[in-house]
């Protein structure tokens, strides 16, 4: 394993620096930093989410699962505005297995429910 350092600064070869005066004694930055993490890789727009909630004092209410059923077709869906969560479903209650219900679409899913009775759930990771 191998780590490879770069510089933020003006130049590749320039130190980084946080909150700090630039050399020449000129404060480019008038602040405070609180709760700094770097991360390997891009953060997934869930974790994303999970900071920002954090920072407003925890999660928002969980969505609910809509429901309206047409024959034998089950259409499944939750608000747009809650992201990061996956439907899943399982077989019966209580469940030791929960499998993603596929097809899912903009929130939103159906599903023929003559194979019969499906249990489902909204999961945040």
């Amino acid at each position: 394993m191998s780590t490879t350092l770069q510089g933020l600064g003006p130049a590749p070869e320039s130190p980084t620096e946080l909150g700090s005066s630039s050399p020449d004694g000129q404060e480019l930055w008038i602040g405070a930093l609180d709760e700094v993490a770097f991360y390997g890789n891009a953060l997934p727009a869930s974790a994303i989410l999970s900071h920002y909630q954090a920072l407003l004092g925890g999660p928002a209410e969980p969505p609910t699962l809509q429901f309206s059923l047409t024959g034998k077709q089950l259409t499944l869906s939750w608000p747009a505005d809650a992201v990061g969560f996956t439907l899943e479903s399982a077989d019966a209650l209580p469940a030791t297995t929960w499998n993603a219900v596929p097809g899912v679409v903009n929130n939103q899913v159906t599903i023929d429910v003559s194979a019969g009775t499906r249990f489902y759930r909204l999961r945040s990771p």
